[in-house]
């Protein structure tokens, strides 16, 4: 239950008056009951706080910060082989991406921190007990020097050991930076013989059609990068 406001239609009147019920506290809009669902809604993963907000008429903001207060959700123990990565959730200008905590083998989340930054992560790790942290033999993680300095500052027993996602994306851009270079070179041939034809031919000619190399380097460079078993 929501205690609604009412206003007076009339322009010329500020009267203002709010739902008066046994069930609803003083100075507060909902009933005692409205956390309670706002909390039991929050059990279904699929729904966001806008959604929950949306339902029970309040705030995404108020719904987040119940779930906060009232929800205490303790961390998986570390396994030997976990992965450590970020998701854009974008909970306050702050914290604008969460830490998450995998592991590696099952899959399974261990732990979600609000921010990635070091304020949040150093406080973090500290508070797992040392032996639990000496435990970590595999951190698996981007190429982000922040997550890969972990093994250092936090699990100093394990090995920091970059995904193959980010390997073959940093492989990929290479390859492509590299047909770009020769595009280029092409390119610039193309220009030269252009300048030379106009002075050839006392034309002014700005525009040319592509060569067939600089063709197929704009158009069909992916077949360089096709998987070779196709």
């Amino acid at each position: 239950m929501v205690g609604r406001r009412w206003k007076c239609s009339n322009p010329d009147c500020s009267y203002t008056c709010t739902d008066r019920f046994d069930f609803l506290e003083k100075r507060k809009r909902t009933s005692k009951i409205i956390p309670l669902r706002i909390i039991m809604a929050f059990k279904d993963i699929h729904l966001t706080c806008a959604q929950i907000g949306r339902r029970f008429h309040v705030s995404d903001t108020y719904a987040h910060q119940l779930f906060l207060r009232y929800v205490d959700l303790p961390r998986k123990r570390l396994t030997p082989y976990i992965c450590i990565d970020e998701v854009f959730l974008n909970l306050s200008p702050s914290c604008k991406y969460a830490l998450i905590i995998m592991d590696f083998l099952t899959g399974d989340i261990l732990d979600i921190m609000e921010s990635r930054r070091k304020h949040y992560t150093e406080s973090y790790f500290l508070t797992i007990p040392k032996s639990e942290r000496d435990q970590v033999e595999f951190l698996c993680c981007d190429m982000y020097d922040p997550y890969i300095n972990y093994t250092a500052k936090y699990f100093t027993h394990a090995r920091a050991v970059t995904d193959s996602f980010h390997v073959l994306q940093w492989l990929l851009r290479l390859i492509r930076n590299y047909i770009n270079s020769v595009k280029r070179k092409y390119q610039m041939r193309d220009r030269q013989c252009l300048a030379d034809k106009n002075e050839r031919t006392n034309q002014d000619q700005k525009s040319m059609k592509d060569s067939i190399e600089v063709y197929i380097l704009k158009n069909a460079s992916w077949v360089l990068l096709l998987n070779p078993n196709k």
